[in-house]
């Protein structure tokens, strides 16, 4: 039995206790919202991971899941504003490669690119 196996309840126990945690005060109240997020972003990850999927799939599903956690992180409230542009800028990097991905698993596409012009 592999890590995976046991996601599940590691999952239960991980919200359970933030919710318990939150209710007394012993977290911030957004915690428990960030780690849902944390939580619904890195799972296709772990799954993509545990399935021996081809090493494209999991590049794919790494930056997919790194574009749900920063876009976890960019919507939590009271974050510092340098903070937030950092998580900006990494989240337009990781779209840009994302959608780079794409486009390079669809092949060569001629209508990409044109005749050199000789130099004079």
């Amino acid at each position: 039995m592999g890590f995976l196996s046991f996601l599940p309840l590691i999952q239960l126990l991980a919200n359970v206790g933030l919710t318990v945690a939150g209710q007394y005060g012993a977290v911030p109240a957004n915690s428990a919202n960030l780690a849902t997020s944390l939580e619904n972003a890195l799972t296709p990850l772990w799954t993509a991971l545990g399935n021996k999927s081809a090493t494209s799939t999991d590049i794919m599903a790494a930056l997919g899941a790194s574009i749900g956690v920063l876009t976890a992180l960019k919507n939590q409230t009271g974050l510092d504003p340098t903070v937030l542009a950092k998580v900006n800028e990494y989240l337009s990097a990781t779209q840009a490669a994302l959608a780079a991905g794409v486009t390079a698993s669809q092949g060569f596409n001629a209508t990409n690119y044109t005749p050199v012009t000789p130099i004079a």
